[in-house]
């Protein structure tokens, strides 16, 4: 049965076309953007969508429940969608993977639901554990791919599995998510025009690559008209280019993946208030961390879908999807290892001064799973060392070795959040120091940061202008008052625990919290929240 999204999809297909393909066509014209895939590559794409007209009309009633994935029925129009896309909109889905069994489904699920899966290239940093017999992304789909042979979900994955690339790293040497990202865009990247940032343990809406296109193309209008009109105010009121635009929000939670898009008047769907034609969610200041001081980042479900873009305070590594020309300007930092907090308001910061705008997609384009406890975490690492089976290393060193590990990964997440801390200018790089005291100023980290053995490398590379600092189109402080939250005074102001960026927007006020009404009484319980009380 097809879902409402998709339906919706088959009905305003010809409007889906004419919007991305004008759309695209005039963005190009007006802002002499040149594609960033090779003639070879081109041709490459080119040749591969003709050859491979995929069809997956019938793959929900063939599937097996071998593969554990609820697939879909795309539109008829889709094709003639595929068809009419130039052959360099090309999407590039990043994951990190630790030891995630989920992450072969994930995969799966994001070829399943696209509409033009041939345009879709997936590349996963994969940090398993082989001595515990981890089972790899790809191999998963391989083996899921030989179980069901002859069905049209292995056939069309078969067809897809080129377009698969993983990295992998031993889970004993994992640095954490960010430098993952990192890897990923070094070693995996290969020059397509879009990127989308997703975790392991994401559930798709179905024609999630048309619709994420489209509503790019939506919120970059939407800056042209305002600037044209000369009614820039909130996220446009600083100097904004309306083709940096990133969508980006924290996705809703799923439980079980088979109900994650069902009707929420199915009694025995345990996800009834979040499927794909829900609200989505939008970013807001939640506090700051204890020690470090960093700001802490939640998110809430809104009130109503947007029917224009509504900007976002902040940027959010579970869902991002925006042009690749970011990550070259504002590359992740390979040394942020082992850093869980903090990270999103760094990149939020370096991506807002240079230029970018953060928007909400306009439905729940994706889910993600929140329960932690089915999977490893990062942090398992200090204990690995319990789990080698290395004859000569007794169970007492094992432990000590357990404990050097747990000492390694804090003393590598405290200079993760220094690097963030200068970053942010609440330390100066004369401040940033190891523990024992002495500080570095090596420059030339860069050739061996991703397999990057020490965070206290490169402080001056933190500065703005620097490969891993602010931008230099917009100021921080600029960025300070825009979402309300001071990194020098420590203090969040009532706007940013909100996750308002423009009061004086009714549409902002209506989407995120129903009514003006209920705004304002929510604005007057509301307190700034400070790092130091006061």
């Amino acid at each position: 049965m097809l879902s409402s999204a998709v339906r919706s999809a088959h009905n305003v297909g010809a409007i889906v076309i004419v919007f991305v393909l004008i759309g695209l066509s005039n963005w190009a014209n007006k802002t002499g953007h040149q594609s960033s895939l090779t003639p070879q590559q081109m041709q490459l794409v080119t040749n591969f969508a003709n050859k491979n007209n995929l069809n997956v009309s019938n793959a929900a009633n063939n599937s097996k429940s071998t593969t554990a994935i609820t697939t879909t029925t795309i539109p008829s129009s889709s094709s003639n969608i595929c068809q009419s896309l130039s052959p360099t909109e090309t999407i590039f889905v990043l994951i990190p993977s630790y030891r995630d069994m989920e992450c072969s489904e994930t995969i799966m699920d994001v070829f399943m639901k696209a509409a033009c899966p041939y345009r879709i290239y997936i590349g996963v940093v994969e940090q398993n554990s082989y001595k515990c017999g981890d089972f790899g992304c790809k191999s998963t789909i391989q083996m899921a791919i030989q179980d069901a042979i002859n069905d049209n979900v292995a056939v069309t994955l078969r067809k897809l599995e080129s377009n698969i690339r993983v990295y992998s790293i031993d889970a004993h040497d994992a640095k954490g998510p960010n430098h993952a990202r990192a890897v990923a865009m070094r070693h995996l990247y290969r020059g397509e025009m879009f990127v989308l940032c997703i975790d392991s343990h994401t559930c798709m809406a179905n024609a999630w690559d048309i619709k994420v296109v489209q509503q790019l193309k939506r919120c970059q209008y939407q800056i042209q008209n305002q600037q044209g009109n000369n009614t820039q105010s909130g996220a446009t009121a600083y100097n904004s280019v309306p083709n940096k635009v990133i969508l980006t929000m924290r996705p809703g939670n799923w439980t079980k993946r088979a109900y994650a898009y069902t009707n929420s008047n199915n009694a025995n769907n345990n996800n009834v208030n979040i499927y794909e034609d829900n609200p989505p969610t939008f970013m807001c200041a939640q506090g700051f961390k204890k020690d470090s001081c960093l700001p802490i980042i939640s998110s809430q479900q809104m009130a109503r879908s947007p029917v224009k873009p509504i900007p976002q305070l902040f940027w959010s590594s579970r869902f991002s999807f925006t042009y690749a020309a970011i990550h070259m300007e504002c590359p992740f930092d390979p040394l942020l290892h082992h850093l869980y907090t903090g990270d999103e308001i760094c990149m939020s910061s370096r991506f807002w001064t240079s230029g970018w705008n953060f928007y909400t997609p306009f439905t729940m384009l994706c889910l993600h799973k929140e329960d932690k406890t089915y999977r490893p975490s990062y942090w398992e690492t200090q204990s690995l060392a319990l789990e080698t089976d290395t004859p000569m290393i007794t169970t007492k060193n094992k432990r000590a070795l357990s404990q050097n590990n747990s000492r390694y990964i804090e003393r590598r997440s405290d200079a993760a959040e220094m690097r963030v801390q200068v970053v942010l200018g609440m330390r100066t790089v004369q401040q940033f120091q190891e523990p024992n005291g002495v500080a570095t100023t090596n420059n030339n980290a860069d050739d061996c940061a991703i397999r990057g053995t020490n965070p206290f490398q490169s402080p001056n590379n933190l500065l703005p202008g620097g490969t891993y600092g602010l931008g230099t189109t917009r100021l921080l402080p600029q960025y300070s008052e825009f979402m309300g939250i001071d990194f020098r005074g420590l203090v969040a102001d009532p706007l940013a625990i909100l996750g308002i960026v423009d009061e004086s927007d009714a549409a902002e006020l209506l989407c995120k919290y129903g009514s003006n009404e209920n705004y304002l009484q929510r604005k007057s319980a509301t307190e700034s929240i400070y790092a130091i009380p006061q």
